[in-house]
């Protein structure tokens, strides 16, 4: 019995401390999501001034108007949903761990903190088996391509999406979601002809493909092109035109995916641990009352 005692201690104090890390962890993630929504246009301008205008100052482009796009736009509005929803997930983590913690003094709240961790572990196993399933790929390939045709402009652009797009492109170096010809199907159509300084020349030209599909050299972001004509003379030695992003994303993602396996199937089997461990303390809760002396 004695023995048996110390059992369910230990393992009091191993779900305390393990509740105590998730709450910390909670309000981490919380904490950042107040700060994006606490975050300046001008500050996040500042953020993106060491990848955005490190490209397109290093590239042949003359237009007046190129930098100041970047600070003229108002990121707050991603921002702002994106950290609140950030303080919500973290509020519910939080939420959680404390009512686990609380559980192993309390038992009815120990039972409503393994009925959420049991719901909670079986949605995560479906949603983990749907997503490497690829039962989704469609609709990221849509979700992509709507914000393809919809939002993208030109590289020198200072919307988030068309922004996205350019640093994908050229770091992943790729053209589009499957190819250059995604640009000609766009909305809005990108504008085709551009002022560019070739050589000691300033003079417009027509453009096959977006600049940011050309290939480039260096270290990114301070690159080059390897090709002063890659955009108005494509081929497969100047350009990625012809290399879909979806399919090169996925390649580069590939070497992650037993690691990213790895690291939800470890999550899961600590929840599970821990609804286990809540479960034994529950049991032992339950016996100690039936034995206990009238």
């Amino acid at each position: 019995m004695g023995s048996c005692c110390l059992c369910v201690c230990v393992i009091k104090l191993i779900l305390g401390i393990l509740n105590t890390v998730i709450l910390l962890g909670g309000l981490v993630v919380a904490g950042i999501g107040g700060a994006l929504i606490g975050l300046s246009k001008g500050s996040f301008a500042l953020i993106l001034q060491g990848i955005i205008y490190s490209i397109i100052r290093t590239l042949n482009l003359v237009e007046s108007n190129a930098l100041d796009n970047v600070t003229s736009t108002d990121f707050t509005q991603y921002l702002r949903p994106t950290g609140i929803a950030l303080v919500i997930v973290g509020g519910v983590i939080a939420g959680i761990a404390l009512l686990g913690y609380c559980g192993t003094s309390f038992t009815i709240l120990l039972k409503i903190y393994m009925l959420i961790i049991g719901v909670l572990v079986v949605c995560e196993i479906v949603l983990v088996a749907v997503f490497f399933s690829g039962t989704f790929n469609s609709k990221f390939i849509e979700a992509a391509n709507y914000t393809l045709v919809h939002e993208y402009v030109s590289l020198t652009d200072g919307g988030i999406f068309s922004m996205a797009w350019n640093i994908i492109m050229i770091q992943v170096k790729c053209c589009g979601l499957t190819g250059y010809k995604d640009f000609y199907y766009i909305e809005h159509s990108w504008p085709q002809n551009r002022t560019l300084k070739i050589g000691t020349t300033v003079s417009t030209h027509l453009l096959e493909t977006p600049l940011a599909c050309c290939k480039t050299t260096g270290d990114y972001p301070a690159i080059k092109f390897i090709d002063e004509y890659c955009a108005i003379s494509p081929n497969e030695t100047n350009s990625n035109w012809n290399t879909g992003c979806w399919d090169k994303v996925g390649d580069e993602l590939h070497p992650y995916r037993s690691g990213i396996i790895f690291g939800c199937s470890l999550a899961i089997i600590i929840q599970v641990v821990i609804v286990l461990m809540a479960f034994l303390i529950v049991r032992d809760s339950s016996g100690t009352a039936k034995v206990a002396p009238n």
